[in-house]
C-alpha cells in the first residue's frame, strides 16, 4: 500500500476521476490509522474529512454530526441550556453574531462581532462553531469563562448558564399611542406569533409602530416575507439568485400600508432582519434607525443525511428590494444612533403622522 500511496505521479482531481481520487482518499485514510502515532478511531477520521471540506467553504456552511444535528434541533424547538449566543466562523476565528434577547450572553455585555478566544481557558482559535458550541453550552447552574476579544483588547466574562428561551415576538404599546413588536428571530411560526400580538395591540388606537430588529440574527426566509406584506405596501421585496443564475422576485401583495414604521437595527441584525430593514428602507415604508447591519446576506438550505447527520449548505444570495447587495456590505440606517439604543430613547418624532382614520384591513 505504501507503493501505491507514494508514486511520483500527480493526478489532478477532476469529476472524470472524481470516483476514483475519492476511493483513493480512503485508502490515504486506512494508512493514516494504521501508522498513526497516536489512538485514531474511524470515526474521528470521518469526521474529520467532511470538516475538512467545509472549513474551505463559507463561514455559514457547516456540517453536524449525528450528535451535533440532534443539539441543533433541539435548539430550534425554543428551549436549550447554555448562554444564548449565535457564532459562525470566520478565518480561524470564533465571531459572535449576535447574543440572543433576554440571554445570559446579553445580560453579561456580550456584544455582536466579539472574538471568543478561550473558552474556560482553552484557546479555541481554529475550531468549528460545533466544536466552540458544545463546550460553551452545560448544565443550568454552571459558569463558563469566555474570553473576548474586542477593539484589540481581551475581555474575559464569567457567564452563569441557564435555560435560553426563544419566544420570538414580544409587544407593548408605547406613550403615544405608539406600537411596539420586537422580533428576536424569524423561527417557523413568528408569522403566528405576530399576527397574534398585532391583533392585541390593535385594540388600541395607534397608527406608528417600532419593529426592533436589533440582535435579530435572521431565521426562515418564508416567514420573514409573510411578515413583510403585512406592512409592505404592493411591490418587490426581494431577490434570490441561486448558484445556476436563476433569480425569484419576492413581491408583497399589501393594497394599503396602514402603518408607518420605524426599523430599530445594530450590528446584530442579520441575514433576514437585513432583508426586512431593507425592505422597508428601499420601498421608503418607513425609516431605519440605528447603526450598520451585521452583512449576512447570502441563504442556507439544511439537508438530513440518512446516518442521522446534516449538511447546511449556502445556496443563494439575496439581494434587497432595489437589488442593492448585503453580502459582506450590510445596510446602513436612514439614522445613525450609536451606542445601545433603549426604546424609551426613540425619538418618535422621525416617524411621520399617519391618518387616523384609516385602519388596517
Amino acid at each position: 500500500i505504501v507503493s501505491l500511496l507514494f508514486s511520483s505521479t500527480v493526478f489532478a482531481a477532476t469529476e472524470e476521476n472524481f470516483d476514483a481520487e475519492f476511493e483513493f482518499l480512503g485508502r490515504v485514510a486506512k494508512f493514516i490509522k494504521a501508522n498513526y502515532l497516536y489512538d485514531l478511531t474511524y470515526e474521528e477520521i470521518i469526521h474529520s474529512l467532511y470538516n475538512g471540506v467545509f472549513n474551505d467553504l463559507d463561514p455559514y456552511s457547516v456540517y453536524y454530526t449525528p450528535d451535533e444535528y440532534a443539539e441543533f434541533t433541539s435548539e430550534m424547538s425554543g428551549e436549550f441550556s447554555g448562554v444564548g449566543i449565535q457564532i459562525v466562523k470566520e478565518s480561524q476565528n470564533i465571531v459572535v453574531v449576535t447574543p440572543l434577547y433576554q440571554s445570559p450572553a446579553e445580560k453579561a455585555g456580550i456584544m455582536p462581532k466579539d472574538i471568543i478566544r478561550y473558552v474556560d481557558g482553552v484557546d479555541i482559535t481554529g475550531y468549528s462553531p460545533e466544536e466552540a458550541a458544545k463546550m460553551i453550552r452545560g448544565p443550568v447552574n454552571t459558569t463558563v469563562v469566555l474570553g473576548i476579544e474586542r477593539n484589540g483588547m481581551l475581555i474575559y466574562y464569567s457567564i452563569i448558564r441557564d435555560t435560553v428561551v426563544i419566544s420570538s415576538v414580544y409587544s407593548e404599546m408605547m406613550e403615544e399611542n405608539i406600537g411596539y413588536l420586537k422580533i428576536t428571530q424569524f423561527n417557523e411560526n413568528t408569522a403566528e406569533l405576530l399576527a397574534t400580538h398585532l391583533s392585541d395591540l390593535l385594540v388600541e388606537d395607534f397608527d406608528k409602530l417600532i419593529i426592533d430588529l436589533r440582535n435579530n440574527p435572521g431565521g426562515n426566509l418564508n416567514e420573514v416575507m409573510t411578515i413583510l406584506d403585512l406592512f409592505i405596501p404592493a411591490g418587490p421585496l426581494a431577490y434570490l439568485v441561486r448558484n445556476d443564475g436563476a433569480e425569484t422576485e419576492y413581491v408583497s401583495t399589501l393594497s394599503i400600508q396602514n402603518f408607518e414604521l420605524a426599523v430599530l437595527v445594530n450590528g446584530g441584525s442579520a441575514s433576514a432582519s437585513e432583508i426586512f430593514a431593507g425592505a422597508v428602507q428601499d420601498r421608503k415604508a418607513g425609516v431605519v434607525i440605528g447603526t450598520k447591519t451585521y452583512g449576512k446576506g447570502v441563504v442556507q438550505s439544511m439537508y438530513p443525511l440518512l446516518n442521522g447527520s446534516a449538511i447546511k449548505l449556502t445556496t443563494a444570495e439575496y439581494f434587497t428590494a432595489g437589488k442593492n447587495k448585503v453580502q459582506g456590505i450590510g445596510i446602513t440606517p436612514d439614522i445613525i444612533v450609536e451606542n445601545r439604543l433603549r426604546v424609551e430613547e426613540i425619538d418618535t418624532s422621525a416617524i411621520p403622522v399617519f391618518n387616523k382614520a384609516r385602519k388596517p384591513s
